[in-house]
């Protein structure tokens, strides 16, 4: 047989597979064959210091080579945020004891090995090796509660020992300066060695069907350059790790493989995950009902059994406020500072088009209440009348999903001015005043127009218990590219299994995908 399929993929081996990224572009399955994308596969194969060295290796030099990046990154946070807290506050003819301003840098040196004695017992160094698509959104939490607890353990350390008077500003100055400088020196320092080579990680899906094809479409968006998707295998109902490996593909190669949806008999897929793991190969299990499961799903062993909990306690009322209370906060601040960035955009805005500066639009908000959202103007002011002409170049028909939502591709009603403010979000600020007067959040469910939500059925509706969010699950996982199913599935995830840590890590994401900006042409 011909290295190359007719769709343009090269095949590599013998058990059944199917062309999960390509399936939808025409490409079939083909029985008996593992077929992998070939400029990943060559990419990912070809690479000398990737597949080189065992598979041992290879995870002790990603393991170390990331450790010392983030214990930099965190002593780099740490003295930043300590270096701008001392210009900032000058010292106190009232605090006789205080140390000075030498002794003081000292005694920070002596804190920072603790510091990071305590985030490798939280395993804040261990977390890119041991989960898949690992990003610093994920360590937000734990770093503010080890920030802060640790910032105030230590002032209050010294008021009751007495060793020292150090001034409140200053502490509270470093507290925040610190919440910031620690994650985005983590993020810094994992740009900077994402791109090599040796630390991505390859990766095989054995699965079939809908489900693997997800993973797979998952894995090549969000994982970078730190995850090689070399195929999709299907193994059959005779399920070893023998039939799992392609001639083609050495099973030295493989770091890790992801188990999806699969026709073999559950003691053999227990087998399996076992001898992959003995042989160091780290196994990720795509588990039943992946839909109702988020990364703060409850956890818990009885008997030895382990379960997953999906508790049917709604948000408690304290829960609810403390939400609202950090919207009404975090939005007031937004608007004050962010002011000077609106009034530009709207003066772009009036020199780029004749119309309003903002645009008005009835959307669908918790509890059934419908509200006005309020946008910067993207489009033309008459662009309702022509959108019926624009129906075939309606993006969601080409994700093979009902037309229940509606964004042109190169829609020729986008303003010049617009077009950068899609790009960037930045035309979404005014909602702000949304959050301000309480229709929506800064995280929560997609705001749906009226149009939209009149598909949202059953289950679906309880996406609706939450404030409409700014941002939300579906804008850091793809915005344009999430199907209408998919995010009403991930909203109802969402609402049931709310954490303020979820929404923190949420507001993470969002930033990174704003910066980023997004390419398309909508």
């Amino acid at each position: 047989m011909a290295p190359y399929g007719d769709s343009g993929q090269l095949v590599l081996g013998t058990p059944t597979v199917q062309a999960s990224a390509g399936a939808r572009a025409g490409n079939v399955s083909v029985e008996g064959q593992v077929v992998v994308a070939a400029p990943q596969a060559a990419s990912a194969l070809s690479s000398s210091s990737a597949t080189a060295l065992p598979r041992a290796e290879r995870r002790r030099h990603r393991r170390l080579m990331l450790q010392w990046a983030l214990v930099a990154a965190d002593a780099i946070g740490l003295s930043a945020a300590f270096l701008i807290a001392q210009s900032l506050v000058s010292p106190s003819a009232s605090a006789p004891d205080q140390l000075g301003p030498a002794l003081e840098a000292l005694v920070f040196l002596v804190m920072i090995p603790m510091w990071l004695l305590v985030a490798k017992a939280s395993g804040l160094y261990e977390g890119d090796e041991r989960e898949l698509g690992h990003s610093t959104s994920d360590e937000v939490g734990p770093l503010l509660q080890l920030v802060t607890i640790g910032t105030w353990l230590v002032f209050v350390a010294t008021e009751v020992v007495a060793i020292a008077d150090i001034q409140f500003g200053k502490v509270v100055l470093f507290w925040m300066f610190a919440m910031a400088a620690v994650p985005l020196a983590r993020v810094s320092a994992r740009s900077r060695i994402d791109g090599r080579p040796s630390m991505g990680q390859n990766v095989l899906i054995v699965g079939r069907g809908e489900i693997a094809e997800l993973v797979e479409a998952k894995l090549r968006h969000h994982g970078g350059s730190r995850l090689r998707v070399l195929g999709v295998v299907d193994a059959g109902p005779a399920l070893t790790a023998r039939s799992i490996f392609a001639n083609g593909i050495h099973e030295e190669q493989i770091d890790r493989v992801v188990i999806t949806s699969i026709d073999a008999v559950p003691k053999d897929v227990v087998t399996l995950i076992r001898t992959l793991h003995d042989r160091g190969i780290h196994v990720d299990v795509v588990p039943r009902f992946f839909e109702l499961f988020s990364p703060f799903t409850g956890n818990r062993v009885m008997g030895g059994f382990p379960l997953l909990s999906l508790p049917a306690i709604p948000i408690s009322g304290f829960s609810l406020a403390a939400k609202r209370a950090f919207d009404f906060g975090a939005a007031l601040i937004g608007i004050v500072v962010l002011a000077p960035l609106g009034l530009a955009t709207a003066l772009a805005i009036k020199l780029d088009s004749p119309g309003s500066v903002f645009f008005r639009q009835v959307r669908m908000g918790s509890g059934g209440r419908r509200f006005m959202i309020v946008k910067f103007r993207t489009m033309r002011r008459d662009a309702e009348l022509d959108k019926a002409s624009l129906v075939e170049r309606n993006h969601y028909l080409g994700l093979e999903c009902e037309p229940e939502m509606f964004k042109a591709v190169d829609d020729p009603r986008v303003t010049r001015i617009g077009r950068v403010l899609r790009r960037y979000s930045l035309d979404e600020l005014p909602q702000l005043l949304n959050v301000l007067k309480g229709d929506m959040s800064l995280v929560g469910p997609r705001p749906l127009i009226l149009e939209e939500d009149r598909y949202v059925e059953g289950w679906g509706r309880r996406r609706l218990s939450l404030r409409p969010g700014i941002t939300g699950v579906w804008q850091v996982l793809g915005r344009n590219d999430i199907r209408f199913a998919e995010m009403v599935a991930l909203d109802h995830q969402y609402v049931m299994t709310w954490s303020f840590q979820n929404d923190l890590r949420l507001l993470v994401k969002t930033l990174a995908v704003v910066f980023k900006g997004e390419k398309r042409g909508f």
